[in-house]
C-alpha cells in the first residue's frame, strides 16, 4: 500500500471509529502506533476488526490485534531505517498531523516506559538467529521512543 493511500486509509478508519466511541478510537491510535513501532505494512481497513455484544449487537470494542505477518523482519532480513527516515512512522506522524481529532486523543495516551531488557525477554520466544535478536530489540526501543517522544520533543 503507498504511502498517500495507508494515510487515507488511517483517516477513513478512524473517522468512522470515532463516531462509535472515543475509546475505540484511542485503541485504534494505540493499534496505529503499535504497528509503526513493529513495522508491520500490512495494516489496512480490512484488517481491524471490532467487538460486538452477542445480544444487542451494539459495538463494544476493537478486536484483538491479528494479522501481523509481515511485521518486522518477516523475512529475516534487517534494515535499519532510522525511525526520522522510516515511511510508515511518517505516516503515522502525518496522520496525526492532519487530523486534530486524533492527534489530541494520541496526546491523552499514556505509553509507559518499556526497556531493552523487556523486549529481549519476549524475543526470546521467538525463533529468530541470535544476531538478528540483538538488532531488533534495539530497532524496536529506537523506534517506540521516538513515536512516544515526538509531540513532547517537536514544535508540533
Amino acid at each position: 500500500m503507498q504511502i498517500k493511500q495507508r494515510e487515507f486509509a488511517m483517516h477513513e478508519c478512524f473517522n468512522t471509529l470515532i463516531k462509535i466511541s472515543e475509546d475505540i478510537a484511542k485503541e485504534y491510535l494505540k493499534l496505529s502506533f503499535f504497528d509503526a513501532v513493529i513495522n508491520n505494512v500490512d495494516r489496512h481497513n480490512e484488517n481491524v476488526g471490532v467487538m460486538r455484544n452477542r445480544k444487542s449487537g451494539k459495538i463494544i470494542s476493537l478486536a484483538p490485534n491479528f494479522d501481523n505477518n509481515l511485521a518486522f523482519y518477516s523475512n529475516e532480513e534487517i534494515t535499519l531505517t532510522p525511525p526520522n527516515k522510516d515511511g510508515l512512522i511518517k505516516t503515522f506522524i502525518s496522520f496525526l498531523k492532519t487530523n486534530k481529532i486524533a492527534k489530541e486523543l494520541y496526546l491523552q495516551i499514556d505509553f509507559k516506559d518499556i526497556h531493552i531488557e523487556d523486549i529481549d525477554k519476549i524475543i526470546t520466544c521467538i525463533p529468530i538467529q541470535p544476531k538478528i535478536s540483538k538488532t531488533l530489540s534495539k530497532e524496536l526501543i529506537d523506534r517506540y521512543y521516538y513515536l512516544k517522544d515526538y509531540f513532547n520533543n517537536q514544535d508540533n
